[in-house]
């Protein structure tokens, strides 16, 4: 599973920061990211199962710092996606298995300019 978030403006800050993961499933691999090569905010929050899940619910709950403060480019959206994940070099990858991306869509929510709340 992979939470991940994106400014409104492409050039814009990550107005949130995730700092800690709490999962339900089966002996999980955390990761926090900064994909952003200008940014210090981890701006995408993973869980892999690394145990055997069943066909039962799970959950993945992300805290973030919230550093919006009311400027037009402050918005954005998170995008949550289930992912199919193998051992890379130094973390879990999304992989591509034929005739699939190797990820689905699951949910989005955008937030607005203003902190605490969405």
């Amino acid at each position: 599973m992979d939470i991940k978030n994106v400014p409104s403006k492409t050039l814009g800050y990550d107005m949130m920061d995730a700092y800690s993961i709490a999962t339900s499933l089966p002996n999980p691999k955390t990761d926090l990211e900064n994909n952003d090569p200008f940014g210090s905010r981890n701006d995408e929050a993973e869980v892999i199962a690394l145990g055997t899940v069943s066909a039962k619910s799970y959950y993945m709950s992300v805290m973030w710092y919230d550093y919006r403060s009311g400027g037009s480019s402050d918005n954005g959206t998170w995008y949550v996606n289930a992912e199919i994940s193998s051992k890379g070099i130094l973390d879990y990858n999304v992989i591509q298995p034929s005739g699939w991306n190797g990820w689905a869509g699951c949910t989005n929510k955008s937030y607005g300019k203003t902190g605490g709340g969405l």
